[in-house]
């Protein structure tokens, strides 16, 4: 068929004038506008109408280069016509009212404010309840007790809920107002904090600290930090935070930066790890728990010191300016003249001075039965500067369950229940059940072996060290496990004492031992990561690492023909499985699509299951048989309530056939309210 001859002639000016490179170009230009828009206003916190702007003026750019192209696209000179003129008039103007409509619309900041004031006095103390947004419940079962921030100004409350699917993510809610808004970018969010004139929210997610500003925009990545626990933002524009165990306080500058400690561990007090540090007023000194409960399961055992920020020198590693407050097994925060802390489920309040940061009276119950996450030595309450109080109720400390599973998430029998219990291992014939447990009468660990069909059990360690994280031979025949930092074994009928397996006087934990007897894959904490090693059994006992990563990696289990290596790491911003070749020989696979940690295989080696961000069990059926990996797509088998996902040590096992999921799940009190009390300090005044 010819071409029509209008279409033909319409072909021809645009080739002649010009247009298809004029457009281009200016889509070239228009990119790169976009792109350094975007990541300028990631580096600087810039409102999301920035953005916005730049959007709708590039938008009306394109027509406007279309029409100047036409006019004067041909060679030669050419005249402004008064066509031109109009056209790209009336699209300018409406740009121009567009734009004026987007900052009208657009929400201002909010005003800083920081309040370090007591209210008056005169006010009468509030209660009441805050319950979670329609379809979600407080997440408080992840990592640390409850995720809720008060404000400094005591007018917003940031919280973590979670969906039915158990994705998390943070919400905020003014407290005059009686709905949240889920704040955008903070799926798989713990620990929100806030900076000190109530403008951002920070908190950590997929291996790093972030922040986003309550009135928009996107999240702005401030550093780097695995396994992050809590923060607090200073008026001096430092954030302190701590890492998961053994860890010191660390500072990072609040527009981003490298991390730097600011503790020092006082081996002479034999401190593990420094948690939970909280900022004073004056964005100096500040409150942290020192913890001495190696092993982190057994009773807080610890105390609160006050340091100075600035004290910390850097050639002796040292901060002198540490002050012993008083013993304590929580954290601490300061609000309205008063240090409160727990004391086992009560929160107490006692008088601190300022000025010259010292206790001043008796401490003074204000609220009982106050959450308390004793795994974490962490209350879960939150106070804003000027009398106002959030709490997480509870009856008792946060109980876990050790219950049998079928495929369908059906339970089928308790096998025990303990507020502390950790990495459960079922034996090779799947008759017994190694477990880590704690004598409540005095914190010690121990490892307990129980039946899995029965209710019976007998203690198997008892010693007064901190004896966890079991992992069986092969055969059945002993049990290897972490005490004090070495590896220990003994014979898994109990007979004998337990003897030295592999001296590393560090914090080691054992994940699996290969069918052939001769590997131990561990963990090992190398500054603030984990790494896995692998122990030669027979002859020199000389590690050697899965790969010498900066990047976390954990939960390493030998496939049952010891082919392979399935493990977690966060080498891409966030935790996914992966399998190696074993012997290491450079191929790797990626199992995991959205996120995954804890991987388990079947005794078969046709299936990896592991748990996503959400606590979702997961499947996938794996094909390790040829020199090449082969996984097909994730299945979701049911929902868990796994206490500590991002926790070194696995929190589920399987047996042989596949059939049985053995499950230490978290008691299900998430749906509990949230308790406020505004002008609290009235209270105890009277």
């Amino acid at each position: 068929m010819p071409e029509k001859p209008l279409l033909k002639k319409i072909l021809h000016e645009i080739n002649s004038r010009r247009i298809l490179p004029a457009v281009l170009l200016y889509g070239a230009g228009a990119f790169t506008v976009l792109e350094a828009t975007d990541i300028l206003s990631d580096r600087f916190g810039w409102p999301a109408v920035v953005f916005k702007i730049v959007f709708t003026l590039i938008i009306a750019g394109i027509p406007i280069t279309l029409i100047i192209a036409w006019y004067h696209g041909e060679k030669g000179k050419q005249h402004v016509q008064r066509t031109e003129i109009i056209l790209v008039s009336i699209i300018s103007l409406i740009a121009f009212a567009i734009v004026i409509n987007l900052i009208i619309s657009a929400k201002p900041p909010p005003k800083p404010e920081i309040i370090t004031s007591s209210p008056p006095r005169d006010l009468q103390t509030i209660r009441s309840f805050i319950h979670p947004p329609e379809k979600t419940s407080f997440a408080y079962y992840g990592i640390g007790g409850s995720h809720i921030a008060l404000a400094p100004n005591g007018k917003m409350l940031a919280f973590v809920a979670s969906d039915s699917l158990g994705n998390n993510a943070i919400w905020i809610r003014q407290l005059n107002n009686l709905k949240a808004e889920k704040c955008p970018g903070s799926e798989g969010a713990n620990f929100p904090f806030w900076s000190p004139d109530n403008q951002f929210i920070g908190f950590f997610s997929e291996g790093k600290m972030k922040k986003v500003n309550v009135s928009g925009g996107p999240p702005l990545t401030i550093c780097e930090v695995n396994n992050g626990w809590s923060a607090s933002w200073g008026v001096k524009g430092t954030i302190l935070f701590a890492t998961s165990p053994p860890s010191v306080v660390y500072q990072v500058a609040e527009n981003g930066g490298a991390p730097s400690p600011v503790s020092a561990l006082d081996t002479t007090r034999k401190e593990w790890t420094h948690l939970w540090p909280q900022f004073l007023p004056d964005g100096e000194h500040f409150f942290f728990l020192a913890d001495i409960s190696r092993g982190g399961m057994g009773i807080r055992e610890g105390s609160i010191f006050l340091a100075s920020a600035e004290a910390y020198q850097e050639n002796s590693g040292k901060n002198n300016s540490c002050k012993f407050l008083f013993n304590s097994h929580s954290n601490v925060v300061f609000s309205a003249g008063y240090l409160l802390f727990l004391k086992q489920n009560t929160l107490m309040a006692q008088p601190f001075q300022l000025t010259d940061h010292q206790l001043n009276g008796d401490p003074v119950a204000l609220a009982e039965q106050v959450q308390y996450d004793n795994a974490f030595g962490r209350g879960g309450y939150t106070v804003s500067n000027n009398g106002v109080l959030v709490y997480q109720g509870s009856s008792r400390h946060v109980k876990s369950h050790l219950t049998l599973h079928n495929r369908s998430g059906s339970p089928l029998e308790v096998i025990s229940q303990s507020s502390l219990m950790e990495d459960p291992e079922i034996s090779p014939d799947d008759e017994r059940i190694a477990i880590s447990q704690v004598d409540e009468s005095n914190g010690n660990v121990d490892i307990w072996i129980h039946k899995l069909n029965k209710s019976a059990s007998t203690r198997f360690t008892f010693s007064e060290d901190f004896d966890d994280d079991p992992v069986w031979s092969p055969d059945g025949e002993r049990i290897v496990f972490a005490s004090n930092g070495n590896l220990y074994e003994k014979p898994s009928n109990g007979a004998g004492r337990k003897q030295l397996f592999f001296e590393k006087t560090e914090d080691i934990i054992p994940n699996d031992w290969s069918s052939d007897s001769l590997h131990i894959i561990y963990t090992y904490r190398t500054g603030i990561n984990r790494n896995l090693w692998f122990l030669p059994v027979v002859g020199e006992r000389k590690p050697f690492p899965l790969s010498a990563s900066k990047y976390t990696e954990l939960h390493g289990q030998f496939s049952p023909d010891h082919r392979w290596v399935a493990y977690a790491t966060n080498e891409t911003g966030r935790y996914e499985i992966f399998v190696r070749n074993f012997p290491l020989a450079g191929g790797k696979w990626q199992i995991s699509t959205d996120g995954g940690v804890m991987p388990r295989w079947t005794k078969d080696g046709a299936e990896l299951v592991y748990l996503a961000p959400s606590g979702m069990l997961m499947s996938v059926k794996v094909d390790g048989s040829a020199n090449i990996f082969a996984s097909e797509v994730p299945q979701a088998l049911f929902q868990t309530y796994i206490k500590f996902l991002t926790d070194p040590k696995h929190a589920y096992d399987v047996t042989n056939d596949g059939n049985i999921f053995l499950i230490n799940h978290v008691e299900n009190e998430k749906n509990m309210a949230l308790t406020l009390i505004v002008n609290w300090p009235e209270e105890l005044s009277q």
